[in-house]
């Protein structure tokens, strides 16, 4: 699901070996990644304006993956960050 509400950016397989991938744009700065989900699952298309908690697919083992897996990734102004500080845990 959305890590929160935003504009999907990304919605479909990628080259760079996450396979197939959802980006979201949260404003101010950050963007989630939600990498190796599992084919025809992605259920948001680029453009679509979606709240906190929206289902976005199912996770999976698409691109360079050796199990089934999601990868979680949050980026500010590019750069990738550990969420944990900005969720407070």
């Amino acid at each position: 699901v959305a890590a929160d509400s935003g504009t999907v950016v990304q919605a479909g397989w990628t080259n760079g070996g996450g396979g197939w991938q959802v980006e979201i744009n949260h404003g101010n700065g950050f963007l989630s990644r939600y990498s190796h989900m599992r084919s025809g699952s992605i259920s948001v298309s680029p453009g679509m304006v979606i709240s906190k908690g929206t289902k976005v697919g199912y996770m999976g083992m698409s691109g360079r993956a050796t199990g089934t897996h999601l990868q979680f990734m949050i980026e500010f102004n590019g750069d990738d960050i550990d969420p944990k500080p900005k969720l407070g845990i």
